[in-house]
């Protein structure tokens, strides 16, 4: 059975990695119990010609050997200037052309369309407007779905699995989604919000899913390379809290004005101080996100900052290797609680049953908390709350035997959705 997975992201982003790794175990556990064996493609969203292809699937790999790797069907390579202007004019030749002759084209990602027998569209945070200039934004719509496009033009059976949507801040964007979703064979949000904004769309209510994030099917390195990450940074399982902090405020910053970053940075720096001097001696800053692919998304930047601003910083560990999804998973299900900014930083501890604190920047955090009924650990990245913050640590601190305990067996729940999904709205409609 050939099965194509596409939305895939840079391995830098390891939220993405674990969504990848997440849906192949789970396609794989379906395949397995129907006595099938998988042949699975991966397309990344990045082209051949964009030099983030050649690292994009770097830990993928290494992880999943026997997965065959697709550059996108559209170029990716942007650039500033005139390097941006070429890019359009490429696209606007090349995507028009392959949509309508896709029976001559040769490009690798087409013809495994062509070949497939399931497309699956796995989450992410993709689809939303770039503009409020109806043509620009109607543009950009085209242009994120056009793998979507292709499965259609190719009259496939595609299915959008828990992703977060909007905003869309057009009508014409929301008449591209609706037109392009009402297509799929089935179509399902990481949380109410986006379904809400799908339904603003004009999808009918009734046609909208709210599916766990793959993520939530990751699983952890094996025991002796957890042992051997912690021993390299001295850390003693459940006597550590991670934490991950991720860029923001970018257009503030980029015009000169830091101080909601600097409150930000800071309010993270006295939460790590706080837990030195009540919970445990020692935090863990995590980088997740190596910013290979986009240097505004690299997570050192405002870990170091939070580093800087902290009273403690002896006891604070700064841990800045290139993890896979695997990995991360081990290091936060051995925290003894996790504050993530990364929001798949608290869906990998939550998987682990390491109770978790979601520094939100974006509605996805509300429902994927949600998820797990963690609604009361959540902390506004626009206004972070010291007090709220103290409050949720000391609760977490009392309460973690219950609370995690709580969470695997909720997880374990959202893990049977993700395969009856794959099993009822996939392989059952081969």
């Amino acid at each position: 059975m050939k099965i194509l997975i596409g939305d895939c992201f840079h391995d830098s982003d390891k939220g993405g990695g674990g969504i990848i790794g997440g849906a192949i175990s789970t396609i794989r556990t379906a395949c397995n119990e129907r006595n099938c064996s998988p042949d699975i493609s991966l397309l990344f969203r990045f082209s051949r010609d964009d030099p983030r292809f050649a690292s994009a699937s770097r830990l993928t790999v290494k992880e999943f050997p026997d997965t065959h790797i697709l550059p996108a069907p559209i170029s990716s390579r942007r650039g500033p200037g005139l390097q941006w202007i070429c890019w359009v004019i490429k696209i606007l030749v090349t995507g028009p052309i392959r949509l309508l002759f896709t029976q001559y084209c040769k490009h690798p990602a087409i013809k495994a369309m062509k070949d497939a027998d399931v497309i699956l569209f796995k989450g992410g945070n993709f689809y939303r407007s770039k503009s409020t200039s109806s043509i620009i934004d109607s543009a950009a719509m085209l242009l994120l779905f056009y793998s979507m496009l292709l499965a259609i033009r190719l009259k496939k059976k595609f299915f959008v699995v828990s992703h977060t949507f909007g905003p869309f801040y057009t009508k014409s964007a929301r008449r591209i989604v609706k037109k392009i979703l009402m297509s799929a064979s089935h179509v399902s949000c990481r949380e109410h919000i986006s379904k809400e904004i799908l339904i603003q769309c004009g999808l009918e209510p009734g046609s909208i899913e709210v599916t766990p994030d793959f993520a939530f099917a990751t699983y952890a390195s094996g025991k002796g390379r957890i042992e051997e990450i912690l021993t390299k940074y001295r850390l003693e399982p459940c006597k550590y809290v991670a934490v991950t902090a991720r860029p923001w405020f970018h257009e503030e910053r980029k015009h000169g004005h830091s101080e909601r970053h600097l409150r930000y940075v800071k309010r993270m720096a006295e939460l790590c101080d706080y837990i030195i001097s009540h919970v445990t001696d020692k935090v863990a800053l995590v980088v997740q996100n190596k910013g290979s692919h986009s240097l505004r998304e690299g997570d050192i930047g405002p870990l170091k900052e939070i580093q800087h601003h902290t009273r403690n910083r002896n006891q604070i560990v700064l841990m800045d290797d290139d993890f896979c999804f695997t990995e991360l998973t081990g290091i936060y299900g051995n925290a003894f609680m996790t504050i993530g900014t990364r929001l798949h930083s608290c869906i990998f501890s939550l998987s682990a049953g390491t109770p978790a604190i979601a520094v939100k920047y974006s509605h996805k955090a509300d429902g994927i908390m949600h998820m797990v009924n963690a609604d009361d650990y959540i902390l506004d990245i626009e206004d972070l709350s010291l007090e709220a913050g103290k409050g949720m640590i000391d609760t977490i601190a009392a309460h973690r035997t219950n609370l995690s305990n709580m969470y695997l067996r909720r997880v374990n729940r959202l893990k049977r959705e993700l395969y009856d999904l794959v099993t009822n709205m996939v392989l059952d409609n081969l």
